[in-house]
């Protein structure tokens, strides 16, 4: 699962990265990330 979780959000990432208005979005993205990382 977090492997799965990992890949969406690089492609979440790159999707975002071109609408640097969702910075805030990308950030707590990140924080998903980290909490699924740590919690699997």
């Amino acid at each position: 699962m977090c492997n799965v979780a990992a890949v969406f959000y690089n492609v979440w990432a790159d999707t975002i990265n071109l609408k640097l208005a969702n910075y805030e979005k990308f950030n707590l993205a990140k924080g998903y990330l980290n909490f699924i990382l740590a919690n699997g």
